[in-house]
C-alpha cells in the first residue's frame, strides 16, 4: 500500500529552525579529505593523473576559481564532460568534505 503523501504533516518550521540553528557549524565541523579527492579523480578520469591533480588543486584552493560553477572550472582544466566527471567522482564517496561531530573539535 502506498502512503497518501498529501496527508503527511511535515514540520517545516522545525526543519528550518534546525538548519538555521547549525548555520555556523556548531554541531558539526567540516574537514577536508585529500584521499577522497584522489579517489574521486581516479574514478572520473579512469586513472591517476598527478599533473591534473596539481592543476585542480591550484585552481580550486587558490583564488582562480572566483566562485564560478564547478563544471566551468572542470572545462577549464580540459575535462570534456564535466557532468560525467562530477557524477563519477561523487559516486566514489561524495564531497571531499567530511563532517565530524563538533565535540571532536
Amino acid at each position: 500500500m502506498t502512503p497518501d503523501v498529501h496527508n503527511l504533516w511535515i514540520p517545516w518550521a522545525s526543519v528550518l529552525q534546525a538548519v538555521l540553528f547549525d548555520w555556523g557549524n556548531t554541531l558539526v565541523r567540516p574537514r577536508w579529505d585529500d584521499e577522497l579527492v584522489l579517489a574521486g579523480q581516479r574514478a572520473a578520469l579512469g586513472r591517476e593523473d598527478p599533473e591534473f591533480t596539481g592543476r585542480w588543486r591550484t585552481l580550486m584552493l587558490g583564488d582562480g576559481h572566483r566562485h564560478r560553477p564547478y563544471a566551468e572550472l572542470l572545462a577549464e582544466l580540459g575535462i570534456e564532460d564535466p557532468a560525467g566527471f562530477i557524477e563519477s567522482s561523487i559516486e566514489i564517496g561524495g564531497s571531499p568534505m567530511r563532517y565530524l561531530p563538533s565535540r571532536l573539535r
